[in-house]
């Protein structure tokens, strides 16, 4: 059966692989910067991310919903902003927890990543799990056996820590 038939092939699974080495960027970018920066940096980052990654809402909404094109593409990237705010708000606070307390923000990072995706799946206008990082990740049949013991947001955090490892090294 064909991938777009809903089977993920192969090349598709060990792309998840990217997402231990796709935070990095954000992580050295924002390890050193103030709160207003590290907020600006890490919404827009993320929310390139979510416009990625949620492209399939402009053909759920226009194609399906039969919405305009113009309301559909609002719609599309007011989501991905929304989504992004969530993560962006842990992440200065873990840059605030980092200052005040002068620790490493490669340590708590990890715990801001997975925190944030939390609050987005779960509490103000959640319930939407589209996205998320350990489910990418999941589709990797290794990582299943690890998704079996901590759940997927312990993925997230386990990519978390892989990423602050690569960034902080």
């Amino acid at each position: 059966m064909p991938a777009w038939f809903g089977e993920v092939s192969a090349y598709q699974q060990w792309l998840s692989l990217l997402a231990f080495v796709g935070y990095v960027p954000l992580f050295l970018a924002i390890a050193h910067k103030n709160l207003k920066s590290t907020f600006w940096l890490s919404f827009f980052s993320l929310s390139v991310q979510f416009t990625i990654t949620l492209y399939w809402i402009y053909v759920a909404l226009h194609v399906h919903g039969h919405i305009p094109p113009i309301f559909s593409g609002i719609i599309t990237l007011c989501l991905p902003f929304l989504l992004a705010l969530k993560i962006s708000v842990f992440l200065v606070i873990a840059r605030l927890v980092s200052d005040r307390f002068s620790w490493s923000f490669f340590l708590i990072a990890p715990v801001a990543l997975c925190a944030g995706e939390y609050f987005r799946n779960f509490y103000v206008f959640g319930g939407f799990p589209w996205g998320n990082v350990g489910y990418g990740v999941g589709q990797i049949d290794q990582f299943l056996q690890i998704a079996s013991l901590v759940g997927i947001y312990g993925l997230v955090f386990f990519v978390g820590v892989v990423n602050a490892l690569f960034a902080h090294s």
